[in-house]
């Protein structure tokens, strides 16, 4: 199976697939057959529109691309003599971290990270090289996220930035590691065990230092940094999940979170708080460049929206479990994957479309976008789907 699936940011015609213990790269064809509108397979929200009504005829049709994707045959650090030793499960990119090189971050059920290094400049999707490594103690890895310096605020003792990788394992454990380049090598700066089972994803926020975790016991909890103990510290959970939350991420400006469940949910959080703070740096001319004069790490988030999948099929069995696996954003788009085959798409207008049987009846395990008009998806069936609205 396809685990999850990421889009090189330099090289646009680029993916990364984990694809049992390697990591294959994909190239996305421009040449491939784009779909007449009689071959069209969207299912659309509303099935008894009516034909006037004024509408775009596009909205909500998402179409597969046939033969649009096509492996390489290479895979990342193929002549390094390292790799994983059990199926690779996420990989992650940041770009220009440190001395002028692009990370990408693989993690594994062999319970180790890899980081894979580029120069920043003059690169390409195959000039990925081992740099280091880290483990975490055997447990099977989940989920990666990387903090870069200059990505906000966080100074770890000794003033001096350092890149930081939070990494989650299936023990309940959440490792947070600094690294040191001159070293280079990887020293845990926390180890926080505030979950009660298997946890399942994490994330940094985009530029305060705040973390976040979603796990197998339903909850989410966010940590803050303490500058004087050179640690993390939880300061909020929320359970608004019934079960499993699959994975959680941020809006581009911050101010909202989404999470994902094994409840067919998608959850929506906002900070008031952070929100004002914004318009205030925006209001006095200060550019969102300037971010570190965000000091106060917001703890009021809020549930403000909800979504559930019985909304768009509503002859689903009251006790299934439908699991919501990602979520990805796009400006005011919303795209999730999902255990029944289906990928869930919110359009501008707020409105929601449904992609059913997406990878023939096959579970969905990621699906990411491209752009505004098209998004990529993979699951059990082995195969990488482009799909468009044009």
């Amino acid at each position: 199976m396809h685990w999850s699936v990421t889009k090189d940011p330099c090289h646009s015609k680029y993916l990364y697939v984990c694809q049992d213990t390697q990591l294959a790269i994909y190239r996305i064809n421009e040449r491939a057959e784009t779909p007449r509108r009689d071959e069209e397979t969207e299912f659309s929200r509303d099935e008894d529109h009516d034909e006037n009504e004024d509408h775009d005829e596009n909205k909500g049709k998402w179409i597969e691309v046939k033969n649009s994707i096509e492996p390489t045959g290479a895979t990342v650090g193929e002549n390094d003599g390292r790799r994983h030793t059990k199926a690779i499960r996420r990989s992650v990119i940041a770009l220009d971290v440190c001395n002028s090189e692009d990370w990408l971050i693989t993690c594994s059920f062999d319970g180790k990270g890899i980081l894979w290094t580029r120069p920043t400049t003059g690169s390409t999707p195959f000039s990925w090289r081992y740099k280091a490594e880290f483990d975490g103690q055997g447990a099977e890895m989940k989920a990666v996220a990387i903090y870069k310096p200059s990505q906000g605020l966080v100074q770890p003792q000794g003033g001096d930035d350092l890149p930081l990788v939070a990494a989650c394992c299936r023990d309940k454990t959440l490792w947070v590691f600094t690294y040191d380049a001159d070293q280079n090598e990887f020293t845990c700066q926390s180890l926080l065990s505030k979950h009660t089972q298997d946890i399942k994803y994490v994330t940094f926020h985009p530029y305060l230092p705040l973390l976040v975790s979603a796990s197998y016991d339903d909850k989410v909890i966010l940590y803050k940094y303490d500058p004087y103990e050179d640690t993390w510290q939880d300061f909020k959970q929320m359970r608004d999940h019934s079960s499993t939350v699959w994975m959680v991420t941020f809006s581009l400006d911050g101010t909202r979170m989404y999470t994902t469940g094994a409840d067919g949910c998608l959850c929506v959080y906002h900070s008031a708080q952070l929100a004002t703070q914004r318009k205030k740096i925006t209001h006095y001319g200060l550019g969102l460049l300037n971010k570190r004069l965000i000091t106060t790490i917001p703890d009021d988030w809020r549930l403000v929206d909800e979504f559930n999948v019985a909304e768009l099929q509503p002859t689903l069995p009251l006790n299934m479990n439908v699991n919501l696996y990602t979520v990805a954003l796009r400006a005011r788009k919303v795209l999730l994957a999902s255990s029944l085959g289906s990928i869930y798409v919110k359009e501008d207008d707020g409105s929601w479309s449904m992609v059913e049987a997406a990878h023939d009846r096959c579970e969905v395990n990621c699906a990411i976008w491209l752009d505004a008009h098209s998004f990529v998806s993979v699951g059990d069936d082995d195969v990488v789907r482009l799909w468009t609205s044009h």
